[in-house]
C-alpha cells in the first residue's frame, strides 16, 4: 500500500475511531445503557522484591529457585 511507517500509528487509530465515537455517542446519550468496563483495583501485594540474581546476569536465564515475596 505504500503507506510510511511513521504513519502506522495514524492508520491504526483511523480504523478505530468511528466505532470509539459511537460509544461514546452512546454512553452520552443513555447513562442507563452505558457500554464501558468495569472499574478494576489491584488488590495484590504492593511491594515486590526485585533482584538481579548473579546467574540471571550472566545466562540470561532465570533460575527456577530463585526466592521472591510475591
Amino acid at each position: 500500500m505504500g503507506i510510511p511507517t511513521n504513519m502506522f500509528t495514524v492508520m491504526f487509530t483511523l480504523g478505530r475511531l468511528p466505532g470509539w465515537i459511537a460509544q461514546w455517542l452512546e454512553m452520552r446519550r443513555d447513562p442507563d445503557f452505558r457500554i464501558g468496563r468495569p472499574r478494576q483495583v489491584y488488590v495484590g501485594a504492593t511491594k515486590r522484591l526485585d533482584l538481579i540474581w548473579p546467574a540471571y546476569a550472566r545466562t540470561g536465564a532465570r533460575s527456577a529457585t530463585a526466592p521472591c515475596d510475591r
